[in-house]
């Protein structure tokens, strides 16, 4: 998953009151706000495109940020 695509699909579960989502309502906040961030800052689009993340759904990804719910290890300083 890149970032557009991590954006796209957080936009369309928010936009559903995250309805049906299964995911961890503390991951459900955490990827709200660092797609916030990201619709606003390319340089951390571009980071997390270099991981390489192969996950294709926010439930797949979702153990990954459940060990890393800090917003400061998926953003910038300067605005976190």
């Amino acid at each position: 998953m890149n970032a557009k695509e991590l954006i796209r699909q957080v936009k369309v579960e928010k936009s559903t009151g995250w309805k049906n989502s299964d995911l961890y309502v503390g991951v459900e906040k955490l990827l709200e706000e660092i797609v916030s961030h990201y619709e606003h800052c390319e340089e951390c689009r571009d980071a997390f495109d270099d991981m390489g993340y192969e996950e294709e759904t926010l439930k797949d990804m979702e153990l990954l940020f459940m060990q890393n719910m800090d917003l400061e290890r998926w953003i910038c300083e300067e605005v976190a």
